[in-house]
């Protein structure tokens, strides 16, 4: 089944976003799972806040990560973005093209 035109140009803004916004440094995802790093797209958030859970939530620093790439993320695996590891923290929420988690500092 063929995708909406609505899909095809909320994927477009994905990619706008990520060429805009992203890190144009190394990006690397590792998981706790065992798997060699992978090079990701990513884009870093600060001062993020989001509703969640019927309060609402400040977020110092967050990484939006494309599901395309990083499937399956969970807390605590290493996102390390031009040298600066982070642990990922808490799932802030998704839009279906990414996933967005709280980071906090690795070292």
């Amino acid at each position: 089944m063929g995708r909406s035109e609505f899909d095809q140009a909320f994927e477009g803004a994905d990619d706008e976003l990520f060429s805009t916004f992203g890190q144009r440094g190394e990006c690397f995802y590792d998981s706790r799972e065992g798997a060699p790093p992978q090079a990701v797209s990513v884009v870093l958030q600060t001062n993020v806040s989001d509703p969640a859970g019927g309060s609402f939530v400040a977020v110092h620093l967050a990484a939006d990560l494309r599901i395309s790439q990083v499937p399956n993320p969970c807390k605590g695996d290493l996102l390390t973005v031009d040298c600066k590891r982070y642990l990922l923290d808490e799932y802030v929420g998704t839009d279906g093209l990414i996933n967005r988690f709280s980071l906090m500092p690795a070292d």
